[in-house]
Formats: C-alpha cells, structure tokens, sequence
C-alpha cells in the first residue's frame, strides 16, 4: 500500500488525482460525500425484478442478461432517479435510519490511470457510530482507468445517524498489496517493526485478537459524526460471557495492545464475516453455531486500516443477527499486514492515540 510519500508521488507523476485534494494521512486522503442523498427505493427495485422475471419466462436470454446488468452501468444520477428516492435534510443533516440502502458520490473529483489500484474506506470516527460507506464500483480495484466523483454506498448497522453533507467519512487507499505471511509478520514483531502485547496466536497469515473484558451497547439515540457520542452507550462487562442481542450495535475492543512502525499498516480481516472462535471456546447454545465462525455475527465491518505509528488496543464494531455468546479473551478478530511503500513520512497522531478498551467517536 502507498504511504503518503508514496501518494505524493503518484499525484506529482499524474498517476493519481484528487480535486480538491483533502488531507493526506500516514498512508490515506481523506475524502468528504457530496451534497446530495438518496434512499433506495424497494418498489422501484421490486418492479425491476418483475420485468426481469417476465424476460426470463419468455426465454428472452439476452435481454434478461441487459436488465439484470443494467443498475450497474448507468450513470449515477441516472441510477438514483430509477432506483433511489431524494433524502431531504433535518437541521441541516441526513437522518440515517437502520436498515436503509443510501447513496451518494464523493464531493472530490478522482482520477487514475490504468493500472493503478484504488479504494476507500470509512474513518473510524464514522464507523465507531456504526455507519458503513463502500464504493459501489467494483472496477476501482480491478485497476482500470477511472474519472469522476465516486459512487458510494452508505448503511448504518442498527444505528441512527445525523449526517451533516460534505463531511469526510470515508478515505482513499492506493495500491493494496499482498499482506504478509506468517514468517514476515514473525520477522517484523522480532524486529519491533510490529508490536502485540501478551501472547497472541499468529497463524494463516494473521495475528488472532482477543475480547476486552468491557464493551459498550448502542442505547437507540441519535449519533452524529461530528458530535462526541458517549451518551449514546451503555457500558458492559463480558468477563464471565454476555449474549449479544439481535439487530444491535456494539463498540468493543481487542485485549491486546497493537503497535505499528511506520513501514507497515495493519488491517482487521473484515471480509471474514464472523467472530472467530475455536470450537473448544465456544459455550453452549441452544441452538449451537456450525463450524468455528459465526456467519451472522459480524466484527468490524469497516474501517479496517490501523494505521502506521498507532499503539493501542484496536476498537471494533459488532453487529448481530442472532443472539450470540462472547465474553473476555475470545477471540474477535484477525489482523493482517501489509508493507507501505516507502515508510510513511507523518505517523498516525490523532485524538484516538493511546485508546484504552472500546473508545466511542471523539471530537
């Protein structure tokens, strides 16, 4: 992954464009959405299966393949006045509500030349308010040219948002690269390149993180990005177990203190899916878990970046579709790693420095 001396470069040598050009972090640029949204529309998308149904009970192939294919080849305003409803603004913000599909573009202009891989995601003063944001181009990392404002995608998991326009929730990445094997990151932790308290288990590639023994649950108030959140959660302590409610959000963290040099930048597995736990760890259930991963219980859906020069414990987000036993030194997640290119010239020094145990949005 590019560092920002690395982004620098690309930018100087034209191979990357961001007008305006926002903050550059340790290996990111900030990113800001627009200053419209728009609502997914279920009926719109119901009578769009009704036609594509028709297609396929008359034997019309090809026509059948075009509709199907068509929501993600139109242009995006073209899109939101097909599929989307406009999203008016409350006090000057978007209100987000559960269990909504939202979308929105980028309030920058990016531009890449062919070969030169790109992608976003959410900062984690967004995510720890249990918004998600995602590029809804699958292109971008397929490194082909792109030119534009970038189509987003926006949910949140349980939770209410007020969402002021223009703010930046989301950052690019460029150019993620292979993460390290097992003997690299051995080699890395050996040279203090990369520092875990207490004995984690390092294997297929990852360190494996535990749960802290305190978590806190999202008690149904309005959260806003912009705004401290403190009052929005309930603390509780998972030291002797706790059962994870359905379709509610929760802030924990990892046991172990992560600390990262400036040549490489960790990243929380959350393609997974699940909160990993050996079958031996599990405890009993009324209806018992398959396999060793929770498929509906998700860690840390977003903001996956920890970035160079961090040293803390790792803040996760939590969501469930089912009830679901955790409880202290659990394992939660796993961290991979990637190598910057070159080491990053500004170290990660923010307002979440030093974070002890699941830390909420600060201002």
């Amino acid at each position: 992954m590019l560092s920002d001396k690395g982004i620098r470069d690309y930018l100087q040598k034209g191979l990357l464009s961001v007008e305006p050009l926002g903050n550059i972090g340790p290996a990111s640029i900030d990113l800001h959405i627009g200053d419209t949204l728009h609502r997914s529309d279920p009926q719109a998308w119901l009578l769009h299966q009704q036609e594509v149904d028709k297609l396929a009970g008359r034997g019309t192939f090809w026509e059948m393949q075009r509709m199907l294919e068509e929501p993600g080849c139109l242009p995006f305003d073209e899109f939101v006045s097909k599929f989307a409803i406009p999203v008016t603004k409350t006090n000057g913000c978007w209100v987000l509500e559960p269990s909504q599909i939202y979308y929105t573009q980028t309030a920058e202009t990016v531009k890449t030349q062919k070969g030169v891989r790109i992608g976003v995601a959410t900062r984690s003063s967004a995510a720890r308010n249990g918004l998600h944001v995602q590029s809804s181009d699958d292109d971008l990392d397929r490194a082909d040219e792109f030119s534009g404002k970038m189509p987003l995608v926006l949910r949140t998991y349980g939770t209410r948002v007020e969402l002021p326009p223009n703010r930046s929730i989301l950052q690019l990445v460029a150019e993620p690269s292979r993460y390290l094997t097992s003997h690299e990151i051995g080699k890395a932790v050996t040279k203090g390149e990369i520092t875990v308290s207490g004995k984690p288990e390092t294997r297929d590639d990852a360190i494996y993180l535990t749960f802290h023994p305190k978590i806190l649950r999202y008690n149904g108030k309005v959260m806003n990005p912009a705004k401290e959140s403190k009052k929005c959660f309930d603390p509780i302590d998972i030291t002797h177990g706790y059962v994870l409610e359905p379709d509610v959000f929760y802030l924990a963290s990892t046991q172990e203190i992560v600390g990262i040099g400036p040549g490489h930048v960790g990243v929380i597995d959350e393609k997974s899916g699940g909160v990993v736990v050996p079958i031996d760890q599990l405890i009993p259930m009324a209806i018992p878990p398959v396999g060793a991963v929770f498929n509906s219980a998700y860690v840390h859906m977003n903001a996956p970046y920890h970035w160079p020069g961090s040293n803390h414990n790792v803040v996760l987000e939590i969501f469930s579709r089912e009830p679901k036993i955790i409880r202290a030194g659990m394992r939660a997640c796993r961290m991979f790693f990637e190598e910057l290119y070159p080491e990053t010239g500004s170290p990660y020094n923010s307002r979440y420095s030093g974070q002890v145990g699941p830390t909420v949005n600060r201002v």
